[in-house]
């Protein structure tokens, strides 16, 4: 199946950010990363993506976009540094009722600690900010992921409620 539109970007100071459309979705899931790097193009380590992003958000995201292709934007936005794949961001679907998208992010190590989860969020939040439809971004973090924790304070976001082991957070847009 091939996708009808070019895939979304944006760019940050560092990062050129792609959303992963249908195709490249099905391609990370096979795990062609030749096909995959072509669709991005970057180059896509062996260890991207990493399992919780391959083995429960791609299959999701995949269903999704079966039925919808316009919704790669509320999806996985592919992180690419210098040429190569370095992680990814994005939403958990289009806004709910109250206007709200959660964010999730990940870098793989090689990468970490260099600032990039925190400007491949911002450049989404930042993206999103134009929607009307979008008031408000949600997130949450095990309570034990100091690296999380900053880069949603960096961000700006607030705690709104600690339960179990998550801590959710949120940030008015609107």
């Amino acid at each position: 199946m091939t996708s009808e539109a070019p895939a979304a970007r944006l760019v940050t100071p560092r990062l050129t950010m792609v959303a992963l459309d249908l195709d490249a979705v099905e391609a990370a899931l096979r795990g062609d990363r030749r096909a995959l790097g072509r669709l991005l193009g970057a180059d896509v380590p062996s260890d991207w993506p990493e399992a919780p992003l391959r083995e429960r958000a791609m299959p999701v995201l995949r269903d999704r976009l079966v039925v919808d292709p316009t919704a790669a934007p509320y999806g996985t936005w592919a992180a690419i540094h210098a040429g190569t794949v370095v992680g990814a961001a994005g939403f958990k679907g289009r806004p709910d009722a109250r206007g709200a998208v959660d964010l999730g992010y990940g870098i793989l190590p090689a990468w970490r600690r260099q600032g990039l989860a925190t400007e491949a969020a911002r450049g989404l939040i930042e993206h999103v900010r134009e929607d009307p439809a979008v008031r408000r971004v949600t997130a949450d973090c095990h309570v034990r992921n100091g690296a999380s924790i900053r880069v949603l304070e960096r961000l700006g976001l607030t705690r709104v409620d600690e339960r179990g082991e998550l801590i959710y957070w949120e940030l008015q847009l609107r």
